[in-house]
């Protein structure tokens, strides 16, 4: 996915999407990568630090690049990320400068780590204090149809997951 935001490209991932107009993951990451050509003076392209086709687009930016994922040498990294249910996703947050935050959502599954750690790496770079955006990131809410809790006029909970079913 990659998005942008006039002056800020994100990217967080390169993934076996769009198989009829690119053969594989190598020419997908490439057309990304295309994108980061057109960041404008200023620009900042916040990166996926764990997806190796991500992480070699740095490459070709030429303005700021901010690296984020669990990699060591992430500018914002995530560490022990936990979501056993009925718990909801829960991260510690470091970044470069030593800050530290423990970071908690109302989402189902460790797999939104890597969203929501790309949310906090573009707070960080447009310069929101990173306190106030993990303490919003525990008002979000799981998406419609994206293991979205549902409880059952009984009590049971369903964890409806049928977007692109």
């Amino acid at each position: 996915m990659l998005a942008s935001f006039g002056l800020y490209y994100i990217v967080l991932n390169v993934l076996r999407a769009h198989t009829i107009a690119f053969p594989d993951r190598a020419r997908h990451a490439d057309e990304k990568a295309s994108l980061l050509d057109h960041l404008r003076p200023g620009g900042v392209a916040v990166l996926n630090a764990d997806d190796p086709l991500v992480r070699a687009m740095a490459a070709r930016v030429r303005g700021r690049v901010v690296l984020f994922g669990t990699a060591p040498d992430a500018d914002v990294q995530a560490a022990g990320a936990a979501a056993r249910w009925p718990e909801r996703l829960a991260f510690d947050l470091h970044t470069r400068d030593g800050a530290a935050f423990r970071a908690r959502t109302c989402l189902v599954g460790d797999h939104w780590c890597t969203a929501t750690t790309a949310a906090l790496a573009t707070a960080h770079a447009l310069g929101v204090p990173l306190p106030g955006a993990v303490a919003a990131l525990t008002r979000v809410e799981p998406f419609p149809s994206r293991l979205q809790p549902v409880l059952l006029p009984g009590g049971a909970v369903v964890l409806r997951d049928d977007y692109d079913g």
